[in-house]
């Protein structure tokens, strides 16, 4: 059976038609939450679409007694591949624009005359048959005026991809990639088209363009959201101020230890006479005398164990080693702490299932040692 180029090109047009279909629902949610950049690549691909079902109907009714018909559907196609190439760049320029926080690109105008001289030189060109016509049996034939219109269209692409050449140091490679071969692969089939007139799959090439460029910024956006979600988790488990463990962060630790068999150290901890900094030196001395404790905390006994659990107490729930290592390490935390008696201490060792009972335990210490302090040091006490 011999191989039928027209009912190949009708079944890849309705093919990529049912990709335009999955694009447009992946991009729903984008374009639900009236991202600009979302709302114009599914206008895209809709034109897209549309340009595909044209394509599929112009074939099918290709025929002179269709003859106005087919007429009408080509011309459509041409200036809808234009529509969809000016929403393209439009979509770029707003990407670009958001990266160089620019509210206009002076390329982008440019290439929007382009494409507008393209879109009236297709209209017109069309209309009079400059640009093509069908012969008796319905077969296609280049216009007097092919050659201008092929001409601005190429220009018209060139200029988009040396756009895109220039700016994609503002955009990861992915990205850049995408748009190029948006631009590119439509373009090289175009040619291709134009040396071997049977091979006309240009508009389905616009549809694996698309395709290509959604799978591509899609995993860009994979990314940026995972690395979101990560600094976000920081954020929420982390203390601004001195980089360790916060309160949610220690929450999570003592669920962990509840169901857990070994062994652990807790150290609970409050900073003697932060009131009194905060009161007549100012916060910033305050946050000072916070961030040198926490210094000490952390090269004693690393921050991987430290948890800032309020304004002034921090408490370290150390795993690492057995108990004899802990009381060295104790007795090491003790004489650093002694020389400006930056703190008040508490601490317990036992099982990790025990550990609301070794908090309890290590904060009554640390309550203990605080009103020594406290007696030793009146003008401290709050």
């Amino acid at each position: 059976m011999a191989f039928d180029m027209r009912s190949a090109i009708i079944a890849v047009d309705f093919f990529s038609v049912l990709i335009c279909i999955v694009l447009c629902y992946g991009n729903i949610f984008e374009a639900k939450n009236k991202n600009k950049s979302g709302i114009m690549y599914s206008i895209m691909v809709i034109t897209d679409f549309v340009a595909l079902i044209s394509d599929a109907l112009s074939y099918i009714f290709s025929t002179r007694v269709f003859f106005y018909l087919t007429n009408t559907l080509t011309m459509s196609l041409s200036l809808l591949l234009i529509l969809e190439f000016i929403i393209f760049m439009g979509f770029y320029q707003n990407e670009l624009g958001q990266q160089m926080k620019l509210r206009k690109i002076n390329e982008y105008s440019v290439s929007a005359v382009l494409c507008l001289i393209c879109l009236l030189i297709t209209v017109f060109g069309c209309l009079n048959d400059w640009i093509f016509t069908y012969g008796e049996n319905g077969e296609y034939i280049d216009g007097e005026l092919f050659g201008v219109y092929l001409a601005a269209n190429i220009i018209t692409t060139g200029l988009a991809l040396a756009i895109i050449i220039k700016n994609q140091k503002h955009f990861t490679s992915k990205i850049s990639i995408a748009a190029i071969v948006y631009v590119l692969l439509p373009a090289i089939v175009a040619i291709i088209n134009t040396l071997i007139p049977d091979f006309s799959f240009a508009y389905p090439a616009c549809a694996i363009s698309l395709l290509a460029f959604y799978i591509l910024t899609q995993s860009v956006a994979a990314v940026k959201l995972e690395t979101e979600k990560q600094q976000n988790r920081y954020h929420a488990t982390h203390d601004a101020l001195t980089g360790l463990y916060g309160r949610l962060a220690y929450q999570e630790k003592i669920e962990e230890l509840e169901k857990s068999h070994t062994t652990v150290g807790v150290v609970f901890t409050d900073v003697n006479g932060l009131k009194i900094a905060n009161d007549t030196m100012g916060h910033a001395a305050g946050d000072r005398l916070l961030i040198d404790y926490a210094e000490i905390l952390t090269r004693v006994f690393t921050k991987d164990y430290v948890y800032r659990i309020s304004g002034d107490e921090f408490v370290v729930i150390y795993e690492k080693g057995f108990k004899d290592s802990f009381e060295k390490i104790i007795e090491h935390f003790y004489a650093e702490i002694a020389k400006n008696e930056i703190a008040s201490v508490g601490h317990k060792y036992g099982r990790g299932s025990d550990i609301n009972n070794l908090i309890s335990e290590s904060e009554n210490e640390m309550y203990i040692q605080k009103e020594q302090y406290h007696k030793a040091h009146p003008e401290m006490s709050r």
